[in-house]
């Protein structure tokens, strides 16, 4: 068994960290995310936690879910956050929380008011996070922590149409720094597609359908290989995902 001795390396741990999160094991692999954090304490050991949370969507809901993940979160907060960015930080997951609270309204009844209320959001947040991308660009976890680069990323997506489009360069850039989260940038890239009329590629795009009165999804590319692209991308499955926002399923989408 692994770490009886104490010569095992930094990719030792990590391998077991991995394999015990693969295999549904999260109390232990949580146990050995913390060692790698406490017993090596620089970015490299960071990174790999990062991967191993990163890895996929149903792993992080499940590993959060241990007592010791919290431990695990503020270790790794604290080696990645730039602590002059915390007044940044706390703005951007308040704006967020304002943000989904507003959609969560509008998802549990679609009338005009909610609606209004979704766009009054929408609003105040498009001038402050316009306002942050002109100053700093697409800000990385490594300055404001992952909650907020979350946050940030979830925002990005509900600028107006212009704004979205003119600073997707920044939202790419991110992607190939690794400055964004897989399953984020999946979701602006979808936005992205449909806003240039094209299909998307991973499902996280719907709308209301008045007629059928349903939520619907926008159209999908090769919707027969879909759960392979969501799975890399550390999203759960469409069914899933479909029933959590009371999406309706139709064929050929």
């Amino acid at each position: 068994m692994l770490l009886k001795t104490k010569s095992e390396t930094l990719n030792d741990i990590f391998y077991a960290a991995q394999t015990a999160a693969f295999s549904g094991h999260y109390k232990r692999s949580v146990e050995l995310m913390e060692l790698m954090l406490k017993k090596y304490k620089n970015q490299d050991a960071g990174k790999l936690v990062k991967h191993i949370i990163n890895s996929n969507w149903n792993y992080y809901s499940s590993l959060k879910k241990e007592k010791k993940f919290k431990k695990v979160y503020n270790l790794l907060q604290s080696q990645k956050a730039d602590t002059s960015f915390l007044d940044l930080s706390r703005l951007l997951n308040n704006l967020f929380i304002k943000d989904q609270y507003a959609r969560k309204q509008y998802q549990k009844d679609p009338s005009s008011e909610n609606e209004l209320l979704s766009q009054k959001t929408d609003s105040i947040n498009h001038i402050l996070v316009d306002s942050i991308l002109n100053q700093y660009g697409f800000l990385s976890y490594k300055k404001i922590g992952y909650k907020a680069n979350s946050s940030l990323a979830i925002l990005y997506q509900h600028l107006d149409a212009k704004s979205f489009m003119d600073n997707f360069y920044l939202i790419q850039k991110a992607h190939k720094e690794e400055a964004i989260l897989l399953p984020d940038y999946a979701l602006i890239l979808d936005r992205y597609l449909v806003r240039s009329n094209k299909k998307q590629e991973y499902g996280t795009q719907y709308y209301y359908d008045s007629l059928k009165k349903n939520f619907l999804f926008k159209p999908i590319r090769d919707l027969e290989n879909i759960e392979k692209r969501r799975w890399k991308m550390g999203l759960d499955s469409l069914t899933t995902y479909a029933r959590n926002n009371k999406i309706l399923i139709e064929e050929e989408r």
